[in-house]
C-alpha cells in the first residue's frame, strides 16, 4: 500500500469515527531539525493536537508520543537510516484525522535559539562555531551575529528557510569588525532564494553576519535555520 493511500484512509476513518471532528494542523517544528541516528525532542505547533496518537515520517524512524495539548503535540523520535544534512517530512495523525505536512531537516550541528534583541550591530549574538541557530526574522529589521574567525580560514553559511517551508526569502551580508562588506548574497542556484556561499577570511578577527527578508517582511512564519561551520561537503 501506498504511503499516499494510507494517509487517505486514516484521515476518511478518523473523520467518520470522529463526526468530522477538526482536523490537526501543523504551523511549525520546534526546532526544525533532528540529528541523523540519534534521539530528538520534536516540538509540533498548531492547532486541534490534542487527539494526536502518532507520526507518520518518510523516513524510518522509532516514534514516541510524549506529550499532546490542542496547540503543541510533544514527540521523540529517532531516525534509524538518515544521513546529514537530508530534508524530511512528517504528518502528525489520531482520532482527529491526519494534519498537513511539514519538513524538517537532519542536521547533526548543536541548535541554539536566536537571541529576542540582536537587531542591531552592537547588539549581535556572540555565536561558537559549528552551530545552527533558529530563529524568525522581523518585519523591517535585520538580526545580527558575530563570530570569531583565524587567518585563512573557510567557512560556509547557509540559510535553510524556503526549502523548510518558510515564508522567508533570506539576504545575507558578511561584514568585517569596522562594518564594511565581505560579502552579499541573496539567491543561490541549487537552494532556491535560500542563501548558501562559503568565505575565506584573510585576517583574523570578529566579524559580523547580517540577516533579514529581502522585502524587509516579518512574523511567525518567516523562519529560518542558520548553518554556520566548515560544511563544504554538505548539501541539502
Amino acid at each position: 500500500m501506498s504511503w499516499l493511500r494510507f494517509i487517505a484512509q486514516l484521515a476518511i476513518g478518523a473523520s467518520v469515527a470522529t463526526g468530522f471532528a477538526a482536523a490537526p494542523s501543523i504551523d511549525r517544528l520546534e526546532p526544525h531539525a533532528i540529528a541523523p541516528r540519534a534521539a530528538s525532542q520534536l516540538t509540533l505547533i498548531g492547532a486541534n493536537l490534542d487527539q494526536a496518537t502518532a507520526l507518520w515520517t518518510s523516513f524510518d524512524a522509532k516514534v514516541e508520543k510524549v506529550s499532546a495539548t490542542s496547540e503543541r503535540a510533544v514527540f521523540k523520535i529517532m531516525p534509524s537510516r538518515a544521513s546529514a544534512p537530508a530534508l524530511g517530512a512528517l504528518r502528525v495523525y489520531g482520532a482527529n484525522g491526519v494534519s498537513n505536512l511539514q519538513l524538517l531537516l537532519f542536521d547533526s550541528l548543536p541548535t541554539i535559539s536566536a537571541a529576542k534583541t540582536n537587531h542591531s550591530s552592537s547588539n549581535a549574538q556572540l555565536l561558537k562555531l559549528p552551530v545552527a541557530v533558529e530563529g524568525a526574522v522581523e518585519e523591517k529589521a535585520s538580526t545580527f551575529f558575530k563570530f570569531n574567525v583565524r587567518k585563512g580560514e573557510r567557512i560556509w553559511f547557509d540559510t535553510a528557510a524556503q526549502r523548510l517551508g518558510s515564508a522567508l526569502d533570506p539576504l545575507i551580508r558578511l561584514l568585517d569588525t569596522n562594518g564594511h562588506e565581505l560579502f552579499f548574497c541573496e539567491d543561490t542556484p541549487g537552494a532556491g532564494v535560500d542563501a548558501r556561499f562559503s568565505y575565506q577570511f584573510s585576517n583574523a578577527g570578529t566579524c559580523l553576519l547580517e540577516l533579514r527578508d529581502t522585502k524587509y517582511g516579518g512574523d511567525s512564519e518567516h523562519f529560518y535555520r542558520l548553518r554556520l561551520g566548515q560544511l563544504s561537503n554538505e548539501a541539502l
